[in-house]
């Protein structure tokens, strides 16, 4: 089994095999800090995050945000070197 870090992040979908009890057990160790909860019947991954201010909190929002693009974006293009650059219709590059 690879490890969590190693893996990339491929999006759920309702026929995507689950994670066996001794796995959960595994890759629980990679994930301290974290809950695993159902709802719905649904199993998933909650954690509570604390920051000291506002900024803290926003920063740590856009580093977060800033990921799951590039995650998206590797999902659908395979890497971002594939990406090109092109003009968009306000002028600058998308």
């Amino acid at each position: 089994m690879n490890t969590l870090s190693g893996d990339g992040c491929i999006a759920c979908r309702h026929d995507s095999p689950r994670v066996t009890a001794a796995e959960i057990a595994e890759l629980g160790r990679e994930v301290s800090g974290w809950q695993l909860l159902e709802s719905d019947g649904i199993a998933r991954l909650e954690r509570a995050f604390h920051f000291r201010n506002f900024t803290d909190a926003l920063a740590f929002t856009n580093r977060v945000a800033g990921t799951v693009v590039v995650t998206l974006i590797q999902a659908r293009h395979g890497s971002l070197g594939q990406l090109q650059q092109r003009p968009s219709n306000d002028g600058g590059v998308t």
